[in-house]
């Protein structure tokens, strides 16, 4: 399992967001690819009358965590996502899904606690969760390769 990527998204703006493997040739604005995923959450939602945890292509799986934060400014709470980016491997476990579900709820809810109160709108404030992500998820990020070579270095 290699994860390709992972993100915090509210209101359909990536506020953080680290990819370790590009999963296409062309150049992906982040903005859009935040506002795309929030659109198939929410038609899901409407349309299912359930919250979609996870969909999948013919290469990639992703999977997503809901919260709740209070930014500033804002009468009420905001629901906020964070999501991964998996490789579609033949062989995908409950206990593979548990566990990167549990990894995003880690990291979800450090997030919450970190920068609830805080205003989204000073995205660069947000820039250093991504050491979190990273240690959080440790080698999972790496390919077998990278794994490797790491031995030996």
């Amino acid at each position: 399992m290699l994860i390709r990527e992972v993100g915090i998204i509210l209101g359909g703006l990536p506020l953080v967001y680290v990819n370790y493997h590009e999963s296409s040739d062309k150049k992906i604005d982040e903005a859009s690819k935040g506002a795309l995923i929030c659109s198939i959450l929410q038609f899901a939602e409407n349309v299912m009358r359930q919250y979609l945890e996870s969909f999948e292509s013919s290469k990639f799986r992703m999977l997503f965590k809901r919260g709740k934060i209070q930014m500033l400014g804002m009468s009420k709470e905001s629901e906020i996502f964070a999501y991964i980016i998996i490789n579609k491997d033949e062989v995908f476990t409950k206990k593979a899904k548990k566990h990167l579900n549990n990894l995003l709820e880690i990291i979800l809810k450090e997030f919450i606690e970190t920068y609830n109160g805080l205003d989204e709108s000073k995205i660069s404030q947000f820039q250093d969760f991504k050491i979190f992500i990273n240690k959080t998820l440790g080698s999972l990020t790496k390919t077998l390769e990278e794994k490797f070579t790491s031995l030996f270095s």
